[in-house]
């Protein structure tokens, strides 16, 4: 399986400052290193994003992007680059549209991006070659804006497809966020219809006639290098459960509570009988976050093998190694 080639464009304005874009930056570039010293990914990273740079970059490296993250200032369809260049949506969707046309994934988590979005939907004539598109239609906070986004691309590891991370990071930013809309769109014709409905962030997602078959988002098949990964969104989504435990009922905490300890039993020798099984399942299936059951292998497995270097290498807790025990002290803070 092929490297894939991740491409993020951090733009900021000095007369209206975006005030947590470096740290979003150092966030996502923390995520995407560990898997580039892996030798799992290449990483194109620019912060001083000027037109110049942007079509420099599109046209040396554009076939070989497989996902294009832009984070910065968006509006009427337009992106604004780090020299306050205006960028017209049409302008811009030619670029994707010439440049990137092997690309998987275009994000542009960027106020009043559904319009660009929507432009280079309807200039792909390539249907052989369908792509992914999430964008803002409204205004969006900036630190919701850069949640959506860690949390999506802290599953890129892991099994399953762009629609399972959305959906995964869209559940949990909405259990915090409930007046965040989201909406997705699969045929053009729902997207023609779009403008009189009322939504914050969009997933665009047309298949090819020819081509139903799910694209997997996972980086590489080596299962500790899936699981490593895996465990580093559950400590994620610990973390943003544990900030916001107030928004999440009690029950349920003491659900997760419940789960992280029998998954450490089980870490320590114990054994996975049914009702650890069926446990894990109902935890899943009541906090926002989780798709599966299967998280809670995953932690496991990571667990038993810390000193593999497939783990060392990628797993975000490295000061006591002990990653479910951390996670069980976040939650046991809040649920004492």
């Amino acid at each position: 399986m092929a490297k894939p080639t991740f491409y993020t464009a951090f733009c900021n304005s000095m007369e209206n400052t975006i005030p947590n874009l470096s740290e979003e930056a150092m966030k996502i570039s923390d995520l995407l290193q560990e898997l580039v010293f892996s030798d799992k990914l290449y990483y194109i990273k620019d912060e001083i994003f000027d037109i110049q740079r942007l079509v420099l970059n599109f046209q040396k490296y554009g076939r070989r992007i497989d996902i294009f993250y832009f984070s910065g200032h968006g509006k009427n369809g337009c992106l604004q680059l780090t020299d306050n260049h205006k960028l017209e949506s049409k302008q811009m969707a030619d670029l994707v549209n010439i440049n990137l046309k092997n690309a998987k994934l275009v994000f542009f988590n960027a106020c009043e991006t559904f319009t660009l979005a929507r432009e280079i939907i309807a200039g792909r004539q390539n249907t052989a070659a369908p792509i992914v598109l999430i964008s803002c239609k409204k205004e969006i906070n900036c630190f919701v804006a850069e949640r959506f986004a860690t949390l999506l691309f802290s599953q890129i590891g892991q099994p399953g497809t762009y629609r399972d991370a959305y959906d995964n990071a869209k559940v949990l930013v909405q259990a915090i966020n409930q007046e965040l809309i989201f909406k997705e769109f699969d045929t053009l014709e729902s997207i023609k219809e779009a403008d009189d409905q009322n939504f914050d962030i969009a997933y665009i997602e047309i298949e090819a006639p020819a081509d139903k078959k799910k694209k997997s988002s996972i980086i590489g098949q080596h299962p500790l290098t899936r699981d490593a990964l895996t465990s580093n969104y559950v400590h994620e989504v610990v973390e943003y459960i544990a900030r916001n435990a107030d928004k999440i009922e009690h029950d349920k905490l003491q659900l997760l509570k419940t789960a992280l300890l029998t998954a450490e039993q089980i870490a320590n020798g114990g054994k996975k009988d049914k009702e650890a099984a069926q446990l894990f399942d109902q935890a899943a299936e009541a906090l926002p976050g989780f798709s599966s059951g299967s998280v809670f292998d995953a932690l496991i497995n990571t667990e038993k093998n810390l000193n593999d270097n497939a783990v060392k290498s990628l797993i975000k807790s490295r000061e006591s190694g002990i990653t479910i025990g951390e996670m069980l002290q976040q939650v046991n803070n809040i649920t004492a």
